[in-house]
Formats: structure tokens, sequence, C-alpha cells
């Protein structure tokens, strides 16, 4: 176990307040643990990193001209729709602690919107992709003009997460861990997958603001939490 894990333990037995760093790093620590105990085997530390960067400082990165996103996003739904749904990542994936940002599925949203055993008769396919990409694009826009993330809070986690080798040691080497973070420090960019992440997720997906997504949306997510 890590010094910084126990320390973080302790705290929490003790009811000893912990510096401001240590404990914003503790509040996220259990996402972390989360994505690495659903990817973790197959995918590289840059993916970690990726999902930090995307709950710190949202989707801005990405965005750009709404026509190129919407006819990118339409394309992306054509591809999602033959993948299996079955061993994915749930439809929402909180990316912070307090769920303001996620990540959703298109491979697991079409299947909501439909159902493969229950097919809607009548239904009109185009205008309902239409509907989906208009709605996620939508959410994803405002989202990445409205968000306000600090580099300087992504630097300080990210610097949390390489001393807390508890955290990964199971899933990445210690080399690879340390390569990325001299590539990141400073500048703190946005990455992409990595290859094996990309070969084994197939990651189809767009960050957005949780508030955002149709109460629909929301509903199916919560019916997948729940135990």
């Amino acid at each position: 176990m890590s010094v910084l894990v126990l320390l973080c333990c302790l705290a929490v037995w003790s009811g000893v307040v912990l510096p401001p760093a240590a404990a914003d790093y503790a509040r996220w620590r259990p996402l972390l643990v989360a994505e690495l105990a659903q990817t973790g085997a197959e995918s590289e530390p840059q993916d970690l990193y990726k999902f930090l960067h995307q709950g710190v400082l949202g989707p801005a990165h990405a965005a750009g001209d709404p026509s190129v996103l919407r006819e990118r996003l339409r394309a992306e739904w054509i591809v999602a729709a033959a993948l299996p749904a079955a061993g994915r990542p749930p439809l929402v994936v909180p990316l912070r602690p307090d769920s303001g940002l996620v990540r959703v599925d298109l491979v697991r949203l079409g299947r909501y919107v439909w159902p493969v055993s229950s097919p809607v008769a009548g239904v009109d396919s185009a205008a309902t992709v239409t509907s989906v990409v208009d709605t996620l694009l939508g959410g994803f826009v405002a989202t990445a003009s409205g968000w306000a993330g600090e580099t300087e809070r992504l630097a300080s986690l990210w610097q949390a997460v390489v001393a807390d080798t508890a955290l990964w040691c199971d899933y990445y080497h210690n080399e690879a861990v340390q390569d990325l973070t001299a590539r990141v420090t400073g500048g703190w960019p946005a990455v992409h997958h990595s290859s094996r992440y990309r070969e084994r997720w197939r990651p189809h997906y767009r960050v957005t603001a949780l508030d955002r997504l149709p109460l629909a949306w929301r509903q199916w997510a919560d019916a997948e939490a729940a135990p």
C-alpha cells in the first residue's frame, strides 16, 4: 500500500483533515479504481490519464465546426451499431466524483434506442438517428463551450496518481507511467486512447455534462447501475 493511500485511509478512520490536494485526490480515487477494474488489464497509462483529463478539463479540446462534428458522430453511430454491447463499459461512465461529466457509450445507447429483441414497427430510423445525434451533439457542444477546468488541478491529481503506485502497479509498468508523465507535464495536453485500448474496447463515446442528457437516458443509466 502506498504512503498516500495509507494516509487517506488513516484520515478516514481517525477523522484527521487531509491537506486540500490529498483530500481532492481521495475523492477521485474510487473512480480511478473502478476505471482500472473495468479496463486496466487492456489499457496503457495514457488511457487512465485521458480519463482524468476528460474529468477535469472536459471535452473542449475536441470541439470544432458543429456540422463537421455532426457528420463525424453520425458516421461513428453507424459503426457502433454493428458492435456487440456485451462486455462493454456502462451506458454512462462518471468522470468526476460529482458525476458532473460523463462518457456516453454509443453502442449501449443504440441498444436502448433500438432494442434488438423488440424492434419498433413503423419507426422512421433516419429520423431517430438524427434525433439521437442532435441530442448528444447538443450536449457535447454545450459542455465543450461552457466547461471551465483547471490545468493546475489536473497536474495535482496526476502527480498523486503517479505517487499512488498501489493504484496502478497491477496494470502498468513504472517505466511506462514515468515516460507518459514526462511527455505531458507542463502542457497537460489531451491524448488519444492507446492502440491496446482501442483494439479491445473499440471506444465510441462522447463526453458531456450529465445534466445535458435527456431524462430517459439518465433513467436507463440508473437502471444499469442498480444492484
